[in-house]
């Protein structure tokens, strides 16, 4: 039996969780504190402060992990060749330094491999970098608390850790946990047991889901998640919005509780970080991160004492011109085999800039359906015998990314337009030719839509092609709002929509 001390910071809410490990499993007490984040100005007055109100809390001992929240951290995908375990951390190190905004003497990563291969084949790896004093305050913090801080890990894997230990994930399979704190919320993706993908996420943005599931898509284009776990319930019908599978979490497999103050949600991350400690399966930890090991050339040594037993036998002067020639020639073939491995990664690799421009191809031709079809009815005159009765919409394939608007709405001059990305075909029928002259003007004042073939069949029905753009979400006329709970529709009220 052990106890693990686990604190979780964020926005001056404080997470302490005691956990203590046994053969019947985990059993924890928490608390939430409202206490500042260590500065460099008071951190030993700080550390004394908060290590007395752990005592009183009975939440106090010796050894302690500290989660390190989104904001302090950046996570990055970056992609390598495929090496031995013993040379993965080097190459890990030598590709994310290029793309690490961080100082490089200021910057400490660790990493976790991700299970799905990239497009070429190439391995991937989820890298997390925080700075270097950022991590010397937070030790010198728990120094002062008497605190012996074994474990630095991100919220982020923290809580993939809490989805191993609720029994959310599965072989081959990719789920999605929707998780969130007093100040936080967090969407993360893991295929397997391995974390894929994550996004911080605001709490009261509405659209955040969406904005979620668009970054998941430009970085899987073809992902498919079973399921959508939600660690608060009231989360559930945000993602059935978007017709994915959602439930909430059982949460008799956090182990026993023992006292709780505040929401327990917010206590998830602590729990996955220490059973993930128990289970010596921490795949991140700043504290004791995987870090390339120095590289020994038994050619070079096998040279060396080679000239130093020749050049025993040998004259001062002979000696020394020979060991420094030998010195120069060696540091040639390295540097030479450096450069070849180099020459092979940056193919490896490929073509970076071609891929971006297929995903922003790809990007600039998307359609949304139910945008389209949403705006189309706001935009035709509301009137009893207006009606759409047939709608057909199909994308059009492989059009240029950019180039000159033709049709009755593209003679309006201007800079070149995009090329449309959809096709739009309607049959509509009106109680007069009036009516459908007020229809044809409805849709040509639609800076997104240009009619192509407006067909009529009689003074009351025609038919109409209309090419679709690529537009802004301010071109739209109306923007779909969450639905708002009121009184029941009245029959006037009905009646009125029954002609749509």
């Amino acid at each position: 039996m052990g106890k693990l001390l686990v604190l979780d910071w964020e926005n001056s809410h404080l997470h302490a969780v005691c956990v203590t490990t046994g053969p019947r499993g985990l059993s924890w007490s928490g608390q939430l504190f409202s206490e500042p984040e260590p500065q460099a100005a008071s951190v030993a007055e700080q550390g004394q402060r908060l290590g007395q109100r752990l005592r009183d809390a009975r939440l106090y001992t010796r050894k302690a992990l500290l989660i390190v929240p989104r904001s302090q951290v950046l996570v990055r995908e970056v992609r390598h060749p495929e090496a031995p375990a013993a040379e993965e951390p080097a190459l890990v190190h030598y590709q994310a330094a290029k793309e690490v905004v961080l100082p490089l003497d200021d910057a400490l990563l660790d990493y976790s491999p991700m299970p799905l291969p990239g497009p070429l084949g190439e391995r991937r790896s989820l890298v997390a970098v925080i700075r270097r004093s950022a991590l010397t305050l937070w030790q010198q913090w728990a120094q002062a608390a008497s605190l012996d801080l074994v474990a630095v890990v991100p919220r982020t894997h923290a809580l993939a850790a809490a989805a191993r230990l609720l029994g959310l994930t599965a072989d081959r399979e990719t789920i999605a946990v929707d998780a969130e704190g007093p100040s936080w919320r967090e969407f993360l993706v893991m295929h397997g047991t391995q974390l894929i993908f994550s996004k911080s996420m605001p709490s009261e943005d509405s659209d955040s889901a969406r904005l979620a599931l668009t970054a998941l898509e430009a970085h899987f284009p073809n992902l498919t998640l079973a399921r959508v776990y939600c660690v608060t319930d009231a989360r559930v019908p945000e993602w059935h919005r978007y017709g994915l599978p959602a439930q909430g979490i059982d949460r008799s497999r956090l182990g026993q509780a023992q006292g709780v103050s505040g929401n327990w949600a917010g206590f998830v991350p602590a729990l996955g970080a220490a059973w993930s400690w128990t289970q010596r399966d921490l795949p991140v930890n700043f504290v004791a991160p995987k870090q390339p090991r120095p590289a020994i050339n038994w050619r070079r040594r096998s040279a060396i004492a080679a000239t130093v037993a020749a050049a025993l036998a040998l004259a001062g002067g002979m000696f020394w011109y020979y060991r420094e020639r030998a010195a120069r020639d060696q540091e040639i073939q390295t540097l030479q085999v450096r450069l070849n491995e180099v020459q092979k990664q940056i193919k490896a690799l490929g073509d970076v800039d071609r891929r971006y421009r297929a995903v922003e191809d790809w990007a600039e031709s998307e359609v949304v359906l139910l945008d389209e079809l949403y705006d189309l009815l706001a935009r035709l005159p509301g009137q009893a015998g207006v009606r759409i009765t047939r709608l057909e919409i199909s994308p059009l394939a492989n059009a240029p990314r950019t180039a000159a608007r033709s049709g009755s709405a593209a003679a309006r001059p201007g800079p070149q337009r995009h090329m449309p990305i959809a096709e739009m075909k309607l049959q509509l029928t009106a109680p007069s030719a009036a009516m459908l002259d007020t229809m044809r003007r409805a849709i040509d004042e639609a800076p997104q839509w240009a009619v192509k073939v407006f067909s009529r069949h009689s003074d009351t029905s025609a038919e109409a092609v209309i090419h679709v753009y690529r537009h802004k979400p301010s071109d739209y006329r109306a923007v779909l709002q969450p639905p708002q709970l009121g009184p029941a529709p009245t029959s006037a009220d009905q009646a009125e929509d029954s002609d749509f």
